[in-house]
């Protein structure tokens, strides 16, 4: 790449052969567009939308009928005209690139006045001042910061250890506090297990009286019922029985008592008297009086 002194009005910094291929995003302004680089005129400028990629656009020398055709300045440095329907879009341009051209900062005016006596490059030098008073204006205002920083800390670090023992003495109250009631809900919970064991233990002291309660009523309870001629007749006769029930035959003075399941015997009306009768009873203490004799 050559290089022209700034010494020049115009320079141009320009590329060897082959030359770099280019791709620049640009805007469409007033039905044109300034490459950013000098395009070679052989290779050509390809233009393209990248938010339309089946659009194609078409170079011309001549007007531009078409919405879609483009012209190119190669001798100005590459200002590309568009129809203005193109305007406000950013268009892809693709091109091999010469150079750059540009111009002194010596030469650019940036004030609009009659008689302009900015140019571009004392603004530079002038903004480069300002520049450099802001930076010894902010070194200072830091040093300021720093000390001012420092003596805020120091006040700080004492007022936030103060802040942190009185901090630890109220924590340490509360947790006495919270160990006092720890100790109280252990004793609570202590008595609920002794109490739920003695509710456990009654339940099961009544659940036992009761099975005893029932156990006795089953074997105790005596209801007496008319006596029958004999044992067989208990069944025909007290055909659906309750518990307790009583029975006497008269054949042999048994008693007879329901036991939930069966005709139990359960002692002679007779014992130790006289019985008379058809059948001589098993118990020899009973004077039998045989009526068939």
């Amino acid at each position: 790449m050559a290089f022209f002194s700034d010494s020049n009005p115009l320079y141009t910094l320009e590329n060897l052969e082959p030359y770099p291929s280019t791709t620049d995003l640009l805007p469409v302004v007033s039905g044109r567009t300034i490459l950013l680089q000098i395009p070679n005129e052989f290779q050509k400028v390809v233009v393209s939308d990248p938010s339309a990629p089946l659009v194609q656009y078409f170079e011309t020398t001549g007007l531009l009928t078409q919405s879609t055709f483009y012209r190119v300045d190669y001798k100005n440095g590459g200002i590309v005209y568009l129809d203005s329907s193109q305007n406000g879009k950013t268009l892809q341009f693709n091109y091999y690139s010469k150079g750059v051209m540009g111009i002194s900062s010596r030469r650019v005016i940036t004030d609009n006045n009659a008689d302009p006596t900015e140019t571009l490059q004392s603004f530079i030098d002038a903004t480069g001042q300002d520049l450099q008073q802001f930076k010894n204006d902010t070194n200072q205002t830091y040093s300021d910061f720093v000390e001012s920083t420092n003596n805020s800390y120091d006040d700080y670090v004492n007022t936030t250890d103060l802040r942190i023992q009185y901090t630890d003495s109220i924590m340490i109250s509360k947790f006495s506090e919270i160990d006092v009631k720890i100790a109280d809900t252990e004793v609570a919970r202590q008595n609920a297990i002794v109490a739920t064991s003695d509710a456990n233990v009654a339940t099961t002291n009544a659940s036992n009286a009761t099975t005893l309660a029932n156990t006795a009523y089953t074997t105790t309870l005596t209801i007496p019922k008319v006596p029958v001629a004999t044992y067989s007749q208990i069944t025909s006769v007290y055909s659906n029985p309750s518990v307790g029930w009583e029975v006497v035959t008269l054949d042999t003075g048994n008693k007879y008592r329901y036991s939930g399941s069966a005709w139990i015997e359960n002692g002679n009306v007779n014992r130790g008297g006289i019985l008379v009768g058809s059948s001589q009873p098993s118990d020899n203490s009973i004077i039998w009086i045989d009526i068939n004799s």
